[in-house]
């Protein structure tokens, strides 16, 4: 049976994902992918690898994952605090250049993105980054003003513009 159709009643709790080589990650699932199985964690870096970042991100592929199990006790971390952590804003900047359609728009699109758990960043009047930085919403805020060198990323940012 599917490791989506097994375990995607978990997703957005605490787990421990057991590989086929007996190591193991503990974090938040964020996904299964129904297709291709592959188990997305995510978890708190370790000091020696953060890099400044407040979440990584553990991908296990869907023939390596032994077991997926539930471990609410030992997870600290909620959607809600993820979700926090990854809504950054750098206030580098005013969108006071921009109207008021387009402000609603913006509000709009980092409300998506964070309910989406995708990370971004507010770089005031020239947008918004996100992934880091390998995609950019610039005003006016609509699906069309995506721009990534990316296709996927940009296909999945304009698909959910799109249904936002």
């Amino acid at each position: 049976m599917a490791l989506f159709a097994q375990h995607h009643a978990l997703i957005g709790r605490w787990v421990r994902v057991e590989a086929t080589d007996r190591t193991f990650a503990s974090g938040v699932l964020y996904c299964v992918d129904p297709a291709s199985d592959a188990v997305v964690l995510l978890r708190r870096p370790s000091s020696e690898d953060s890099g400044g970042a407040a979440f990584g991100v553990k991908v296990f592929l869907g023939h390596s994952v032994a077991a997926i199990r539930a471990d609410d006790e030992f997870g600290a971390d909620s959607l809600d605090s993820i979700r926090d952590a990854l809504c950054v804003d750098t206030g580098g900047g005013s969108a006071q250049d921009v109207d008021g359609d387009a402000t609603q728009r913006r509000a709009r699109l980092c409300e998506l993105l964070t309910q989406s758990f995708v990370p971004w960043t507010d770089e005031g009047a020239a947008g918004v980054a996100v992934f880091g930085g390998a995609a950019r919403v610039r005003a006016p805020f609509t699906r069309e003003s995506v721009e990534s060198a990316n296709e996927q990323i940009l296909a999945r940012l304009q698909q959910l513009l799109a249904n936002g």
